[in-house]
């Protein structure tokens, strides 16, 4: 692929519902500076894991998948149980997209069972999955484009709400200056909406791997310069406004749910520009983003469980029956099941049971790039490994040119301490 596409991939896997409501939630946890602090520190972390994935990935196997690289680094047994992890993890985000689904849907219907909607979004999940995956880059690609235009529109008319020249007051700085000033709880605060902030560009690291592909070097080093420079822009220029214009007092943060459009910083900054059908708009925005989002999901966790199949890690009838690339029946309908059993808890506690599985996809989002950074300092240090996957003679190593991280030692340590820092907050 080239640059720009796997770019623009990358931002369409992030800038969904996890930034669309997960920004309000920085904020509140946060403060306005709080929140922009966490977002900076999530761009440089992201950046630091990507090179270090790369550099990883450079120097393994071809033929190895990148949750399978803790297996030749860490040993079988620690490498075996990060890779099942990863693929819990997919199951998790995919049960937790199609629960998101339920709770959007009500914003329009709400005397409707949220069951049936989540039920009827996990069957459009297996039809787009089964179907063509080429409708579904299309889909993609669109989607990206309007919720950065939806993006960018907010920022400009949230700096014109703050500047006054929309609404009928002037805020300026004045957020930064009440309420508990710009930090609200400190550095627990900071680390609150951390992980907030790191869940909505967590996966974008992946960007490396596609990277790796391409011929041309200047792909190669642009690729996490442009993942990481985008989210710059977006992300700490859209938090920053909407600190601005959204102070701790606001009743907006008195909201039991933050799952649909009534729960997103996008549509309090239109309506406090009397711009009332956003609300709307905002709202089919996330379902088509919980949708998506779900069939990644749902292609990912089949996918790992087919190759773990395929490396006698899971039962051999997982594998697909034609040895080819097409996605196993089997695989997909144990993943399935899984889900729904899963999904099936949220009838004893919704609440409860969604913190649960936003708190799982956060710190398994975290175990990931710690690893991915612990990896990368064993694989320059560890003279046994640094000779085992430069032996250029061997033909199963990747053929890719050997990537050198720029930032090493500082990078993958950085980013390994505050995965640490943050879990333990």
């Amino acid at each position: 692929l080239s640059a720009w596409r796997i770019i623009v991939a990358m931002l369409g896997g992030a800038l969904n519902a996890s930034f669309l409501i997960a920004g309000g939630l920085t904020i509140k946890f946060g403060g306005p500076g709080g929140s922009l602090v966490a977002y900076v520190i999530a761009v440089i972390v992201l950046y630091m894991a990507t090179t270090s994935l790369m550099e990883v990935a450079s120097r393994m196997p071809d033929d190895m998948p990148y949750y399978m690289y803790g297996r030749q680094i860490f040993g079988r047994a620690v490498g075996t149980a990060l890779a099942w992890c990863y693929w819990l993890l997919w199951i998790v985000i995919l049960v937790y997209e199609i629960v998101a689904g339920g709770f959007i849907m009500a914003f329009w219907l709400p005397d409707v069972d949220r069951a049936l909607w989540c039920v009827l979004l996990l069957i459009a999940c297996v039809i787009i999955v089964v179907l063509d995956s080429r409708l579904y880059s299309v889909v993609e690609c669109t989607l990206t484009l309007i919720i950065i235009c939806a993006l960018v529109t907010s920022i400009i008319v949230g700096a014109l709400i703050a500047a006054g020249k929309l609404g009928d007051h002037k805020y300026g700085l004045e957020t930064w200056h009440s309420d508990g000033g710009p930090f609200v709880g400190g550095v627990l605060g900071v680390i609150g909406a951390s992980i907030f902030a790191n869940f909505a560009v967590q996966g974008a690291e992946v960007g490396a791997i596609m990277a790796l592909k391409s011929p041309s070097r200047r792909s190669r080093r642009l690729v996490p310069l442009g993942i990481c420079g985008a989210f710059a822009i977006l992300l700490w220029s859209s938090t920053f406004v909407t600190g601005l214009v959204l102070p701790q007092s606001d009743p907006w943060f008195d909201k039991e749910s933050f799952d649909s459009a009534d729960g997103s910083t996008f549509t309090y900054i239109f309506e406090k520009a009397e711009i009332h059908p956003a609300s709307h708009v905002v709202n089919a925005i996330l379902l088509l983003s919980a949708l998506f989002d779900a069939c990644i999901a749902l292609y990912i966790s089949a996918t790992i469980l087919q190759d773990l199949a395929a490396r006698r890690l899971a039962p051999k009838g997982l594998q697909n029956p034609t040895n080819g690339r097409k996605l196993s029946p089997y695989s997909m309908g144990v993943c399935c099941i899984l889900s729904l059993g899963i999904w099936a808890l949220t009838f004893i506690r919704v609440e409860s049971a969604v913190a649960l599985m936003a708190g799982v996809i956060g710190t398994s989002g975290f175990i990931t790039w710690g690893a991915i950074a612990l990896m990368h300092c064993i694989m320059r240090w560890s003279k046994k490994h640094s000779h085992s996957v430069d032996n250029s003679s061997s033909t199963t190593l990747s053929p890719y040119e050997i990537y050198k991280a720029p930032l090493f030692p500082l990078g993958p340590l950085f980013c390994l301490a505050h995965e640490i820092a943050v879990i333990a907050g």
